[in-house]
This record gives C-alpha cells, structure tokens and sequence, in this order.
C-alpha cells in the first residue's frame, strides 16, 4: 500500500535525478482583474519582480510555446494585451469582441483564440502581426477553448445565452480555415474542457448538467455522458491518461474517472466548493483548492488510493492552481486577499504567501530568457582640481575635472575636523564641476580629500586634492 511518506521518498528519488530540478528563469505570471495589472513573479525567490498595467479586468491568460509572448485577455475593456516577456512591457493591444474570457496559442505557437462572452464570438489573433485575422460566431457564450496537438479542432465551451437561457453545445472549429465546423450538443453548460493525454477525446464539464461528457475527437460524437456531482468543473488528469479528476463544487468533493471505461469510479470529499485540480507531474497528487469554508484549504489527494493524504491551509477564496516547468512548486491565486499561495511539492508545504494585486484569478508559470536590466553608469571619476592651493579666511571657485558627475551630485571634504566647507555644487558637465569652498581661518594648514558623490550613491574620493595656506 502507498503511503503518504512513501510517496515523498519516491518523489525525492526521481527529484535527484530530473535535468530540471531548478527552475533558473521561471517567472509565474497572475492577471490583477481589480488592479487591471500583471504580476511578475520570481519563482526562486517567490518576490514580485515586475508590475505591468494592462486593460480593465484582466481575467485569463496564454504564454506562446517559445515563452516570448503573453496574451492577456481583458474582460472589462474588449482587448487582449500582448506582453513581450523578455522586456515585461505590452507592445500591443488588440480589440476583439465583447467580454473576452478564456484565451489559447495554438500549439504550433501562430495563432491565438480568444473566447468572446458577450458577442457569442470567437477572434483569431495572428502572433506574428497581433492582428485579428478570423471572427467565429458561435451561438452560445463562448467561455473555453481547448486545442487539439495536431493544431486542426479548438473545442469551444459554451456558459449563459442569457440570464435564464443555458447553452448546451459546445463548439468545433477548424484552425486552419477559421470556420465553424461543428456544434455537438453535451449537457447543461458546457462550461469547462480537458483534452485526454492521447488527443483522443474531449471531456467536457456540463456546469449544471451534473455530468461530464466524453468526445471522441475521430467522429466528434459524444461517447457517453459520465453521471457527476453538482456542478462539475475544474479537470486535470494523470500523465498515463489513465484517470480523469474534476471537482464537484457543490458536493464538496472531487471525482476520479476512469478515461478508458469512461465511468465514475470514486467521489473523494475534499472541502467546501472545490473549485480547482491539478495533478502534479509525477502523477501521484491531485491538488484541489477550496474556495470557501473553515480554513481555506488545499487538498492533496493520492492519485492511487484515491483518498486525502494531506490539507494545507492557504488563502481565502482560492481559484487557480499552476505548476512550474519543473513541478517543484504549486502556485495558487487567492483572489479576495490579493495573493498566491507558493507551495513546495517535494515537502507538500506552504513556503510562500505572495501579496499581488486585487483579483488575482489565474495564474502561468514558464521558462522566459528576461532580457537582463541595463548596466549601472560609470561613477564619477577625479583626475584634478585647480587651485590646488586654497587661503584660510577665504571663498574660492575650485574647478573639479574627471568623468562620471551627474547633475545633482554633491561634494565633501574630509577629515571632518574644522575642514574647509562647500558652499555650493554648479555641475557644468559629465566632466566638469565649480564649487564654492570657504575655509575658515581657524582651518589647519594641511592636504583635504575631495569626494564627489553622484544621485544614485556611486562616489570619488581625490587623496590631497588641495591644501589649506
């Protein structure tokens, strides 16, 4: 029998040995919907690294397969932003329809689809032009998009035609002519997908169907329509594609099933409305956040067993779960508290709770080549003063010759004792200074150091720039 501390010792053996155990330049990347930002976070030092304001209510997000560009889909203002990650700055915005929602890059990394809630729409963005190249009119709020490996279908999910009106299709269409190929109908909001490990079928949640259904992707025919909780949602399956996990939100539960006879096999109690699952890359957990309750926990389930093998408390309101390249950390969103949650994989611990913006719904974590910052400018440098001879009882215009002054920059004379004083700094430039230097007549006869002190802290100190007569 598998337990929980086997798991762990098996999970630090493959560890040792994975190419990848570190995730060198791994960012995590959370769309703010309140503070219409994205955070950037360093998955090594769980830190916030980059701020990047984009449209209103930015809501779900797509990286290209080279890890270059970040599509941002902004539910309150009708655009997608593109963010260059290399630089962490948007170079485009692009209008789409109305509400857009769930957004995907195909995976041969030239297109991306972007779902149009509000006008019942689907818009084809061209990466290389960020430009709509295709509309799709879909009939029924589109809401999901899943992409076939083979770049041919995107299955779109469908929610709420209106208020009252619940969509009961989902939708096929062709990547390569932008057209509508087929609408197969499946259950009562048709609202979440996950595409089977071998690209066989498609599983499709019916929200308030309580059902999943399974699409044979050859036929694009319903298999069967698999009897679930309450309100089927979030999905993720194990590495072999042997079994299928969706949360039941409002039973409080999680299902597993079976992905070759298609059948409900175990339904697993995790907490009040389990909103998310994601099954770690060894396969061996199942993670299943709970978005309210006593405790706000995250639930690790045993794949195998089948049963809970550990709790974790995490914040409030927990939606999203992602996994670094590497899976050696879990990062989870915590909307109502403005933060994710970073967790350890190899301790199943809590290592990092990261304050963020307001909203955060999702999150992505990838492998991004940031182009480092500039270098630093010279500091000052002092070559001479003129004069080099100052009278005590006197006011004298000293000229400082070097490189590196900034405007702005400040100059002091050393030792402290009864030294001469500067009055006053007139940068003329990178390379010249005048300053104003009284020397009391109580000043001692003696060499003084100059230093001259630029705005960002870099500083020059001259030994015996000058001497007091």
């Amino acid at each position: 029998m598998k337990t929980f501390a086997a798991s762990l010792l098996l999970l630090i053996a493959v560890g040792c040995l994975c190419p990848k155990c570190v995730d060198a330049h791994v960012y995590a990347y959370t769309p703010n919907e309140g503070s219409g930002t994205v955070s950037v976070i360093d998955t090594e030092t769980d830190l916030v690294v980059a701020t990047i304001p984009v449209g209103s209510a930015p809501i779900r997000e797509a990286i290209t397969p080279d890890n270059t560009k970040l599509y941002v889909s902004n539910g309150g203002a009708n655009t997608v932003s593109v963010i260059d990650l290399k630089q962490n700055k948007v170079i485009a915005t692009v209008v789409v329809g109305q509400s857009p929602q769930e957004i995907a890059v195909t995976p041969d990394g030239r297109e991306v689809i972007v779902c149009n809630r509000g006008s019942n729409s689907v818009s084809i963005i061209d990466v290389a032009t960020d430009t709509v190249v295709g509309t799709v009119d879909i009939g029924c709020s589109p809401v999901a998009v899943r992409i076939t490996a083979d770049n041919r279908f995107a299955y779109i999910g469908t929610g709420l035609r209106t208020d009252v009106e619940l969509c009961t299709e989902i939708a096929v269409i062709d990547v390569a002519t932008h057209t509508l190929l087929q609408i197969i109908t499946t259950g009562n909001v048709p609202g979440r997908l996950h595409l089977s490990r071998d690209g066989q079928r498609v599983y499709v949640a019916n929200v308030l169907g309580a059902s999943v259904s399974a699409v044979d992707i050859a036929s694009q025919t319903v298999i069967t329509n698999i009897p679930s909780g309450d309100w089927p949602r979030g999905m993720d399956d194990t590495l072999d594609g042997s079994r299928l996990f969706c949360t039941f939100v409002n039973s409080a539960a999680v299902g597993a099933i079976d992905e070759t006879s298609n059948a409900l096999i175990a339904t697993i109690p995790t907490g009040t409305r389990p909103w998310s699952v994601l099954v770690t890359l060894d396969g061996a957990w199942a993670y299943v956040s709970n978005s309210r309750g006593t405790g706000n926990t995250l639930v690790i389930v045993d794949t195998t067993l089948l049963t809970v093998a550990k709790t974790l408390t995490i914040g409030n309101g927990s939606f999203w779960l992602a996994s670094t390249p590497s899976g050696s950390k879990v990062y989870i969103s915590n909307p109502p508290d403005g933060t994710l949650t970073a967790i350890d994989t190899l301790t199943q611990t809590v290592v990092a709770t990261i304050k963020v913006g307001r909203d955060p719904w999702v999150v992505l974590a990838a492998d991004v080549d940031v182009e480092p910052p500039p270098p630093p400018p010279p500091g000052p440098a002092i070559t001479s003063v003129e004069p080099t001879t100052i009278v005590r009882g006197s006011t004298t215009a000293m000229t400082v010759q070097g490189s590196g002054f900034v405007s702005g920059c400040t100059a002091s004379i050393t030792p402290a004792n009864r030294a001469p004083r500067v009055n006053s700094v007139q940068f003329g430039d990178a390379n010249t200074l005048t300053l104003s230097v009284t020397a009391n007549r109580s000043a001692p006869r003696r060499a003084w150091n100059l230093t001259i002190r630029n705005p960002d802290g870099q500083s020059a100190t001259l030994p015996n720039a000058f001497t007091t007569q």
